[in-house]
């Protein structure tokens, strides 16, 4: 596909998109999980997309327009039994969720064993380096601060991107969190996660939102539990958005179409480059 290179890192399958307009600055990075559902409908789950070529591509900005990284997630094998549902759960939290809330089985899939941990060191030890020497080879200028760089994904991703977010604030200054699996562990999980984010004062940036169909209907509760609990810290507008988007679905086809507005949000209220490479000569 035009304009996205692919590679593998630890043979994981990642994808790199960088849009063609002529940005003479540093370009902001967005890392993406469920890669596999990003850019292709013949690698997509379900066959639909986010597109996020297109958003990246068509969003107004006065900045450069973001490079999209997207990392594929753990397939369930017999030596990854919980799969993307192991990885994606914020192992740090998980002990402090009440257990009578907490879901252990999600489709047939366990949650157990957790392996947070080890996807939050290949995130952050191995692809984020990766992604930076892909950049370079290409002769592309990128955001190395965090204010500069977003983790988003949706569902059991969405809890993923604000567990990243608050376990790494140096790295990752913005979490993009799209119809979040909080009914994992309920009110609970959505306390004790929005708990362990990082005060405002660090700068930290976050997109919540939900649709009221489907399995989004369930998320209502816990999601009202995290906007509390971000006020509690001390969160407010334009720091963090939270949205309910009435009539839509859980699935690709409407992350779709709340894309391009979470990446206008995110550039709209990112602070000026800090730091960058390669730097200008």
């Amino acid at each position: 596909m035009r304009n996205i290179t692919t590679f593998k890192v630890g043979g994981r399958q990642i994808e790199l998109f960088v849009p063609s307009d002529k940005a003479v600055g540093a370009r902001p990075i967005v890392f993406m999980q469920d890669g596999q559902n990003i850019f292709n409908p013949k690698t997509s789950t379900f066959g639909e997309i986010w597109a996020a070529q297109d958003a990246a591509t068509f969003v107004s900005a006065k900045r450069p327009k973001p490079i999209v990284v997207a990392v594929w997630n753990q397939k369930v094998t017999s030596a990854h039994p919980s799969g993307r549902y192991g990885e994606y759960a914020p192992e740090a939290v998980i002990p402090k969720v009440n257990p009578r809330e907490l879901v252990t089985e999600i489709h047939g899939i366990p949650l157990y064993p957790l392996t947070g941990f080890a996807y939050e060191d290949f995130m952050t030890k191995k692809v984020l380096p990766k992604v930076f020497e892909k950049l370079q080879e290409l002769g592309i200028r990128y955001r190395t601060d965090a204010a500069g760089i977003a983790i988003a994904g949706s569902s059991m991703g969405g809890l993923s991107a604000l567990n990243l977010l608050a376990r790494y604030p140096h790295i990752f200054g913005t979490a993009l969190s799209f119809s979040t699996h909080w009914t994992l562990g309920g009110k609970s999980l959505a306390r004790e996660l929005i708990r362990s984010l990082p005060t405002p004062e660090s700068g930290a940036r976050i997109w919540l939102d939900r649709g009221t169909k489907g399995i989004d209907q369930a998320y209502a509760a816990p999601d009202a539990v995290a906007e509390q609990e971000l006020t509690k810290l001390g969160y407010a507008w334009p720091q963090v958005e939270c949205r309910t988007f009435i009539g839509t679905d859980h699935n690709e086809i409407f992350w779709r179409e709340r894309l391009p507005l979470a990446f206008q949000w995110w550039l709209d209220g990112m602070p000026s480059e800090i730091s960058a490479r390669p730097k200008n000569k």
